[in-house]
């Protein structure tokens, strides 16, 4: 008498395929873990810089229509606003009452030549400001303190550059 052996096939995995599978999870995550993070919205700065960098660009586009002059600080909001072609760049998006601006420009900037100016790029033209007007004018001691931006404050240079910086 030959006794059958009979083998059960389990259809479960072993502990091999399932450490081989979290291995493989583990990979694929730290290779995305710094995508997510890079892609992540930066928040209202940087809505913030994109504005004060259009405002410097159509300010600097004035400039070059106007034989090289600066705006007029009085009046550089309505000078500049055409250039920009986006009336929403020379308001603040953050800190501000809806219907204000929140950016004024230097005003011993006003009516100069900007080829008169040696150091364009550190040159401050555009700026956050505590005055919520269209044309606010002023100097870089109006800035708001602290800034309004995580307390950083937003300036746009001659050069077009823009950068955000700690007030004390």
């Amino acid at each position: 008498m030959s006794e059958k052996q009979v083998r059960f096939r389990t259809s479960g995995i072993t502990v091999m395929e399932l450490l081989f599978c979290i291995a493989v999870i583990v990979v694929i995550a730290s290779i995305c873990w710094p995508l997510y993070l890079a892609s992540r919205p930066v928040g209202p700065l940087s809505g913030c810089r994109s504005n004060v960098k259009q405002a410097s660009l159509a300010i600097l586009i004035y400039s070059d229509d106007y034989d090289d002059r600066l705006p007029l600080s009085s009046k550089w909001g309505d000078m500049v606003e055409r250039e920009s072609r986006n009336p929403a760049a020379l308001k603040d998006v953050e800190g501000v009452p809806d219907g204000s601006f929140g950016y004024a420009f230097r005003k011993s900037a006003s009516g100069i030549q900007s080829s008169s100016v040696k150091a364009m790029d550190t040159f401050a033209m555009i700026f956050d400001i505590t005055l919520m007007t269209k044309n606010a004018a002023g100097e870089l001691d109006s800035l708001p303190s602290p800034g309004r931006h995580d307390g950083k404050d937003v300036i746009g240079y001659l050069d077009g550059h823009v950068h955000a910086m700690n007030v004390p």
